[in-house]
């Protein structure tokens, strides 16, 4: 009885930490080959290294419209554009993004994941945290543990 207990208890207090701290999320880098930039790429829960979601929740992709982030268009332009060798509008790169990643950020309404998207950029871009990238690649994973009033870089890009 007692071992079966402590093995209970175990189990319990494992599965807290895994809750806090496995599940972290994704800040995508990569650098433009026209212009040498880097973009945001993407931004997703990543629950172990190289598992994430994508596509989650198709009710709120009609969720996205362009008024709902015009407040902040000029940092979306500035920090999340398209590559010009992608092709696509920036207008269709923010819609994808909004349904492929932030449709899996259940937490978030569309601007808030906009926002807080751009706030992590530049929260690495300001503390060089970015500096790991692979430049053979042009592309980075930034993993940062997310909490609503602080953004924590965990030290390493994969």
């Amino acid at each position: 009885m007692i071992r079966r207990l402590v093995f209970t208890i175990f189990l319990y207090i494992l599965l807290i930490y895994i809750i806090d701290h496995v599940k972290y999320d994704d800040l995508t880098i990569k650098r433009c080959n026209l212009n040498g930039n880097f973009t945001i790429h993407g931004f997703w829960p990543e629950y172990n290294i190289h598992s994430w979601p994508s596509w989650c929740n198709k009710s709120k992709y009609n969720e996205f419209n362009i008024s709902e982030i015009t407040p902040i268009l000029k940092l979306l332009n500035d920090y999340w554009y398209s590559c010009p060798e992608w092709n696509i509008t920036n207008y269709y790169f923010w819609k994808k993004e909004w349904e492929k990643h932030g449709t899996c950020m259940f937490q978030y309404t569309v601007i808030e994941y906009f926002n807080r998207t751009i706030n992590t950029f530049i929260e690495a871009r300001d503390n060089n945290w970015y500096g790991c990238c692979n430049n053979a690649t042009y592309q980075c994973m930034i993993p940062f543990h997310i909490s609503p009033n602080n953004i924590t870089w965990l030290g390493y890009c994969h």
